[in-house]
């Protein structure tokens, strides 16, 4: 196999999918999301928790997870979500 083949065959397999067996062993069960969110809101949500963190101290808080205590309270309360989405 040539060289310039060989460089093919590796560039090639950057772009491959992940085998099937390499994604069932992981044990994170989280995933990256992308999603756009209005800058002022986030700004917002940035500074409660900062606030957040600091209050409570000396216990470490990530951002993801005040994240998803942040939606997983508003799915708890679904119907005021519901009711503000339809004002």
């Amino acid at each position: 196999m040539s060289s310039q083949s060989k460089r093919l065959e590796t560039l090639k397999k950057r772009f491959e999918k992940p085998s099937r067996l390499a994604s069932e062993t992981s044990t994170n069960a989280r995933k990256r999301h992308s999603v756009y969110i209005d800058e002022a809101l986030m700004q917002r949500v940035d500074e409660m928790y900062k606030e957040v963190k600091h209050q409570l101290y000396p216990t470490e808080v990530t951002k993801s997870a005040f994240l998803e205590q942040l939606l997983a309270l508003g799915l708890e309360s679904i119907d005021e979500v519901k009711a503000a989405l339809t004002v």
